[in-house]
């Protein structure tokens, strides 16, 4: 009854007054609507009311908008003294299409009749009152925003304190901060630190912090540094060297820390022994130069002569004087090298001398001296100069003779090694000298005899002489019979004095007759110019097979003759007594051992036995025929196979008759008939074995052999008459050939049909083979000698060649590429390999004789090779018939290699080791290549293909210093063995042993050879040393250190040392070291260790968190004393850790989601962020902010778990209703426009309400009826600056959309469309107005709009919804406000809430059930009795706020008419930059200013846009800076709480928020 008693005395008031107003402008002068082209047309006054024309006429200063009838468009005109004013000229034009740009299409206007249903100027001063009076009643005004301003908190300022005496803490003290929030006032201060005032704080210091929250959950923080300031003293005192300093505290040098100085043995404390860290941060005894340790010193060392003396610190304790001598002296062993400073200032040594240790090197020598023996002579004496030295001390040193000949010695033919040795004063040697003494003998070359003429030579010596003599019938061509070796040349060389021809023998009497055999005769005859002899035996007689003979005897013109030994004599011979003939069975398989073979033999006689051969031989047993004989041979045994049996069959056939020639071949045929039988018993298998072990032996083919006679022991067959012949006297039946052979020379045989010779007795020999009587056995060429009748005169075996026995016709040559020392040698054991030595003063080498030329493709020269020093000069050189360079092998600084004109340099160097080397050189048709040990050196391509090899080669040359070994040449290159000097393969175009006949010129034969093949380095056998190679031997050179023919034997250094304080000696390689007893070091062990000793503990430090379990540290330093020297570190830890704990950790917890909501967290790296989301359908009842925080920054506490809210409840999500009604407004500003411009010019207000008709016109959403137009006004000055402090005009338009109708959704969509739509007119220039020749135009930047929604008492607007408060709220002055402890609600859409029962409270605010009031209080304390108390209050409060309301409402209605404006809100429902829309982008706004007075609720906006209700289900408010006023007010008494002030915030311009925030006591 109270409301609507006051609502109809609020309109009578509205009424009346506005009646009075309409009454002053009724004189005015009006104008006639019919003057206007129009078709519709809608009229208003000053004040935005509707009015209909009297008389068709309407009053001046009344707008009206219409459509032209000419082009339908839309346009305005303003009555003013009985005028029309306004765009007229639009209905002129032949547009009949509004251009816009945006595409926003003209509407049909609003027919005529619309009018008629519009009330009179009462109704519409009566609906208006209504309107205001009914958004005081209901709720049109906001909600209070979300408190979002945290409470007011400031912390002491920041302070430092001085660190305590020998501490690193200290104790600080402060006044703990208070706290006070615009709204809940004071509030209560937590500390988030584990300092408090008073509490220990270790350096460097820390932060105090503290938080102070209100009951909205915004969270103030201050913090402030406390900096310990601990003084400490610098310098720090530094480790003593040689001594120690002790400090407590041992680990900081802050204040009142004490040290003491000291020093070792050996060393005197410089400076004060005691210090103390004074306040002044300065040691009490020192500044700058701390205490030190001094050594003592010994006193100076005086050098001997050519002795250093180097120290390592002077003549001070502990330093070490090393003494040491120039190149070539040395300390003497027995001496001592080093002194050292001992603690007692003495040397531990004294002061050594010099000593010469170099020995004396020998002058350049030669490296070889020839001699040669003289004519007639076997031995030469030698001489030479001897080797002179040169020494570093200058001294005379005299050579001493060591090995090998001796000055005058008289030597044989050979090559000799002299050694000689030398040894200084001091005893030093000097390296041996060696060289070659070379005893040549000038030597002649071999003659062999010619045709007819013998020869018999004393030798080939120089003063050697030789025989001619001739055969009979012949007679000698020359001028002596007798000639000599004479010397000749230089260097000389041995020439026989016959001149340019040997001496030879000429036939006198030609064809004489040979002797006719015994038992036969001979039978010659002349026949074309010559004259023919055949030899023929008696009936039973013939020559036996083997001895050498010829059938015909031919002697031709010139007198040659075709035979040369006698002819033999005829031999008894037998008849044959038949044939044999020898068959090969092959089979596959094999046999291991004799049993297998004998089980093979005998299965092969069964098989054999069976088969048709057998029948066969059995048929022929007419003639004898038999098989026999029968041999298994496992194994090759025709060079075809590697494996495979062969069995061996004998067949043989007997003859009853003599065997002649027919009876031969009828054999023959038998043979063939009973061997092809045979092969068909092999084809056919018959004649597979099968072994015991189940061995199958399959025979797979079949060999024949030529048929032979069967003869009796020791005769030979002769098939020209089919007999059996007896071997004569002077012949040997050899058993292996069946052959008769003749005895050779020095064997005799008197009798017929032997089977071997008699040998004749010792120092004879027979004249001829075949002697037959021992009466010619004479006395015979002795050992080492020879004749071609093995008897007297005899000539000396050659160098060579040797023969061991009597009676040789010739000499044996040596083995391989062997050769002897001299000549007349009797023994193989002579001979021995041989190198070829090339002296350094060698310029032509060796020449061999020439080479005919041989017919080959290819060749190989392989050869040793060592070279003294350099490896430089010529090695192998073929020369052509015309002497010029066919091929060579030369040493530079690389191998090369030329031939025809090509040359090719290897890659690697020479071999410079003196070690000898294996080289091949291969010429293979266009190509030559060069190796040595194996490995290829270079390769030359293009030259020339040759067919032949010769001329002449020299080997050596051209300053190559060396020797050559093995050299041969092959036609094929023989595989040899490259590791090997020695190889018994000599080279078929040229063999080593060819150099016997070669010109030697400076070189010279070394016999026996040094060729060493074997690297006796190569196992490394000098294990301390260098390994030099020698013939078959090797030489160490020492490292330092060591000793013994193998270096492996350590010299003793320990024998003179100077290791100090009983210290140990340990050998080692040239050197000593010294073990040290445990308490020394260094060395020598002349330092005395220092173990390290423990300090003090220090204090234990503060804990290392401020909150939870942590750790408290304790340390000690190892400084009483410090370990010095490399003495042993303290034992134990120097630090000591223990657990301490302070008040327990806060933590985050994680977050319970409301119903029908979501929470989704994430972790920023400092704190966890968590954002709450409803689901689709819901929104809480409160704003909430962007998210939930909880980590560093707010102390690891939620910000929404505030003391109050102890169930730590998130807002609830609660389902939204649709609104009844919803509005939208939207002011614009003009730029650069005054605002009292368009209230003192007429025509500028009705240019911009005109404009601004027609644009609201022609909105899609109000031409197709989804919103109309509720006001249009342009601002008064007062409430524009009242707002924003600006003087600009600005007009505002407020739009309706009835949502209950059309959906809330559906009417957010629609005006939030005709807001981008009046956007961009005014863009597009619609709302431009031309004031005295100036075009204003919107400044839409500064342009704002809002939405207003009508919800019904118990809801909040939210977005374009209605939300009903929820449980634990209640709804109060527009918001949700939370239930105070003592009250819960458990439904929703409530204004009040419910009291706990009687005697219970609730813990804290919110509660949504009875079951929270769990708290029991005492009876005094009940909310019960509360109630009753101040229930009288509660009805005086309403009664005083109704009255007071209608008082306020009456105020505002006449202000609005007087003014001719209204109150709108300043919010924003759009933000753009560039003058075009970016989409719906808004933050919420409340009014920049506040007047409570006069308040519009009715406009009052500050939601969300529909972009933030469909992409957020959350408020987001600012704050507010400054407060303005306090008014007093009272709030709904449900909540039994007294509301004494409202603070109003006012915002600045770039606050484009504003909260109403109210303080509550």
């Amino acid at each position: 009854m109270t409301r609507v008693y006051l609502y109809l005395t609020a309109v009578s008031l509205v009424t009346g007054i506005g009646h009075i107003v309409a009454a002053q402008d009724i004189s005015e002068r009006s104008c006639r609507v019919d003057d206007l082209p129009h078709e519709t047309l809608k009229c208003q006054d000053r004040e935005n009311n509707i009015v209909l024309p009297e008389n068709n006429v309407v009053r001046s200063g009344h707008l009206c908008t219409f459509t032209c009838l000419q082009n339908k468009r839309r346009t305005w005109a303003f009555c003013q003294s009985g005028e029309w004013n306004g765009e007229l000229e639009i209905c002129k034009s032949d547009n009949r299409l509004l251009d816009i740009r945006w595409a926003i299409t003209v509407a049909e206007t609003i027919p005529y009749q619309w009018y008629i249903t519009l009330d009179s100027d009462g109704g519409v001063f009566f609906r208006r009152v209504f309107r205001a009076i009914k958004c005081v009643f209901s709720r049109c005004h906001k909600p209070r925003p979300r408190d979002s301003t945290p409470p007011q908190l400031t912390c002491p300022p920041d302070m430092t304190v001085d660190g305590e005496p020998f501490q690193n803490h200290a104790k600080a003290f402060w006044v703990p901060p208070t706290a006070w929030d615009s709204r809940d006032g004071a509030v209560t201060v937590h500390r988030s630190s584990a300092y408090e005032p008073g509490y220990p704080i270790s350096e460097p210091g820390g932060t105090v912090s503290y938080y102070a929250r209100d009951k909205s959950g915004n969270m103030a923080r201050c913090s402030f540094r406390v900096t310990i300031n601990v003084i400490r003293c610098r310098p720090v005192p530094q480790k003593v060297s040689d001594g120690y300093v002790i400090c407590h505290r041992s680990d900081d040098m802050v204040l009142g820390t004490y040290c003491r100085f000291g020093c070792y043995e050996g060393h005197e404390l410089i400076g004060p022994s005691y210090a103390k860290c004074m306040s002044t941060r300065l040691w009490s005894t020192w500044t700058v130069v701390q205490p030190r340790c001094q050594k003592h010193s010994c006193p100076d060392l005086l050098p001997t002569p050519m002795l250093s003396i180097s120290y390592t610190n002077g003549n001070l304790f502990r330093s070490i004087a090393t003494f040491s001598c120039p190149r070539g002296y040395d300390i003497p062993v027995d001496k001592k090298r080093v002194a050292v400073c001992g603690v007692d200032k003495i040397w531990s040594s004294i002061v050594p001398s010099c000593v010469d240790v170099d020995p004396p090197v020998f002058k350049q020598f030669p490296s070889s001296k020839t001699f040669y023996i003289p004519r007639h002579g076997e031995f030469v004496a030698v001489y030479w100069q001897v080797p002179e030295l040169e020494d570093n001390t200058g001294d005379f040193i005299v050579a001493q003779h060591y090995s090998g000949p001796v000055q005058g010695d008289v030597l044989p033919v050979g090559t000799y090694t002299v050694i000689y040795k030398a040894t200084d004063n001091a005893g030093n040697e000097a390296r041996p000298l060696s060289f070659k003494i070379t005893v040549k003998e000038i030597r002649c070359f071999h003659v062999y005899p010619l045709p007819y003429t013998s020869v018999s030579c004393t030798g080939n010596r120089l003063g050697s002489t030789c025989k001619f003599e001739c055969s009979e019938g012949a007679t000698l061509n020359g001028t002596s019979s007798v000639t000599s070796c004479e010397q000749e040349g230089s260097p000389p060389y041995g020439a026989w004095d016959w001149g340019v021809q040997q001496p030879f023998c000429q036939l006198l009497e030609t064809c004489q007759r040979p002797r006719a055999p015994a038992n036969g005769a001979l039978a010659c005859d002349y026949w074309l110019g010559g004259r023919f002899c055949q030899p023929q035996c008696q009936t039973g007689y013939d020559i036996a097979r083997g001895e050498t003979y010829v059938d015909l005897l031919v002697c031709n013109d010139d007198g040659s003759l075709s035979w040369g030994p006698p002819i033999p004599d005829c031999m008894p011979s037998a008849p044959s007594r038949g044939t044999r003939r020898s068959v090969v069975v092959f089979y596959t398989g094999s046999c291991t051992d004799e049993t297998t073979k004998t089980e093979i033999k005998q299965n092969f006689i069964e098989k054999l036995s069976s088969t048709a051969f057998s029948h066969g031989c059995d048929k022929a047993s007419s003639s004898g025929c038999n098989w026999q004989n029968v041999e298994v041979i496992c194994g090759d045994t025709n060079g075809k196979r590697s494996t495979g049996i062969s069995i061996y069959i004998e067949i043989t056939l007997n003859s009853s008759t003599p065997l002649n020639e027919e009876e031969y071949y009828n054999q023959y045929m038998e043979y063939e008939s009973l061997i092809e039988t045979l092969k068909l018993d092999v084809d056919s298998g018959l004649l597979t074995i099968q072994l015991s072990d189940n061995t199958t032996l399959d025979a797979a083919e079949l060999a024949v052999r030529d048929i032979g006679l069967q003869c009796e022991e020791n005769t030979v067959a002769s098939t020209k008459t089919f007999t059996c012949v007896e071997c004569q006297s002077g012949s040997y039946y050899d058993a292996m050939t069946s052959e008769c052979v003749l005895c050779p020379v020095g064997q005799y045989q008197t009798d017929s049909r032997q089977s071997e010779c008699v040998q004749c007795p010792y120092g004879t020999s027979t004249a001829t083979t075949g002697s037959t009587s021992l009466t010619d056995c004479i006395a015979a060429c002795p050992p080492g000698s020879w004749s071609p009748s093995s008897l007297p005169p005899c000539t000396p075996c050659d160098v060579g060649y040797y023969y061991s026995g009597y009676g040789a016709t010739d000499c044996a040559a040596c083995p391989g590429n062997k050769i002897t020392k001299t000549d007349n040698s009797s023994s193989e054991n002579d001979c021995v390999e041989f190198d070829v030595y090339f002296p350094d003063n060698q310029t032509t080498g060796v020449l061999f004789s020439e080479v005919a030329p041989v017919p080959v493709m290819e060749f190989t020269v392989v050869w040793w090779q060592q070279c003294n020093s350099l490896c430089t000069g010529d090695v192998f050189v073929l020369k052509n018939v015309t002497g010029g360079t066919s091929i060579a092998v030369t040493f530079t600084s690389s191998i090369t290699a030329s031939a025809d004109g090509h040359t090719a340099n290897g890659e690697l160097s020479p071999p410079d080791d003196k070690e000898w080397h294996f080289f091949k050189l291969k010429r293979k048709h266009a190509f030559l290549e060069v190796y040595m040990d194996g490995s290829l050196m270079l390769n030359l391509t293009g030259i020339q293909e040759q067919e032949t090899f010769g001329g002449v080669i020299q080997l050596g040359g051209n300053s190559f210093e060396g020797t050559i070994s093995q050299l041969n040449i092959f036609t094929e290159y023989v595989p040899l063995v490259p590791e090997q000097c020695s190889n018994d393969v000599t080279g078929d175009i040229l063999s080593w042993r060819s150099i016997l006949n070669a010109t030697m010129n400076d070189a010279f034969i070394q016999n026996p050879s040094v060729c060493d093949d074997v690297k006796e380095c190569a196992s490394s056998p000098c294990n301390h040393g260098n390994c030099t190679d020698g013939y078959r031997s090797y030489e160490c050179q020492c490292d330092v250190g060591y000793t013994g023919s193998d270096c492996d034997v350590d010299i003793d250094d320990c024998e003179v040392n100077s290791c100090q304080n009983n210290a140990t000696c340990l050998d080692s390689v040239n050197n000593y070291t010294c073990q040290c007893l445990p308490t020394f070091t260094g060395a020598l062990c002349e330092i005395a260790l220092v173990d390290g000793g423990w300090n003090e503990w220090s204090n234990w430090t503060t804990c290392s968190v401020t909150c939870g379990v942590g750790t408290s540290t304790r340390v000690r330093v190892c400084n009483n004393p410090a370990p010095d020297n490399g003495g042993a570190e303290c034992a134990g830890d120097g630090t000591e850790t223990e657990e301490c704990e302070d008040e327990s950790c806060p933590e985050c917890g994680e977050l319970t989601p409301p119903a029908n909501g979501s929470v989704t967290c994430t972790n920023d790296g400092v704190d966890n962020v968590c954002e709450l989301v409803c689901d689709d359908g819901f929104v809480t009842d409160i704003p909430i902010p962007d998210n939930y925080t909880c980590g560093n920054s707010t102390f690891n506490l939620w910000d929404f778990k505030i003391d109050t809210n102890v169930y730590s409840r998130l807002p609830s999500c609660i389902a939204t209703t649709d609104p009844d009604d919803m509005w939208a407004t939207r002011t614009s500003v003009y730029h650069g426009l005054d605002c009292d411009t368009l209230h003192e010019d007429t025509s500028a207000w009705a240019s911009v309400m005109g404009k601004l008709a027609v644009v609201v016109d022609s909105l899609t959403c109000t031409q197709n009826n989804d919103c109309s137009e509720d006001q249009k006004f342009i601002d008064t000055c007062e409430s524009r600056r009242k707002r924003d402090t600006s003087d600009t005009a600005s007009y505002t338009v407020v739009l309706h959309c009835h949502s209950k109708s059309k959906g809330a959704t559906s009417c957010y969509e629609i005006l939030t469309q005709a807001m981008i739509d009046f956007e961009r007119l005014e863009e597009q220039g619609e709302m431009n107005v031309l004031i005295d020749s100036i075009e204003y135009m919107i400044n839409v930047s500064q342009s704002v709009a809002d939405t207003q929604l009508n919800c019904p008492i118990g809801m909040v607007e939210v977005f374009s919804f209605c939300v009903p408060c929820g449980p634990g709220r209640y709804y109060s002055d527009g918001e949700c406000a939370l239930c105070d402890i003592g009250y819960y609600q458990d439904t929703t859409q409530q204004t009040a809430c419910k009291a706990c029962p009687k005697g219970t409270t609730s813990e804290g605010t919110g509660s949504i059930s009875v079951t929270e009031c769990n708290i029991v209080l005492p009876v005094e304390d009940s909310p019960i009795s509360e109630t009753i108390t101040l229930s009288t209050g509660i009805v005086a409060g309403i009664v005083v706020g109704v009255l007071g309301v209608v008082i306020f409402i009456a105020v505002i209605i006449i202000v609005r008419l007087k003014k001719q404006k209204k109150k709108i809100s300043d919010s924003m429902l759009f933000f753009q930059s560039n003058g075009r829309p970016n989409g719906i982008e808004r933050e919420p706004t409340v009014s920049s200013e506040v007047e409570l007075s006069g308040f519009d609720f009715d406009n009052y906006s500050g939601f969300p846009s529909h972009a933030d209700r469909v992409g957020n289900s959350k408020w987001s408010l600012t704050r507010c800076q400054d407060m303005i006023h306090t008014v007093p007010v009272t709030r709904n008494p449900s909540l039994a709480t007294n509301i004494e002030k409202i603070k109003v915030l006012p915002c600045e311009d770039a606050c484009e928020d504003q909260s109403l925030d109210t303080d509550m006591h």
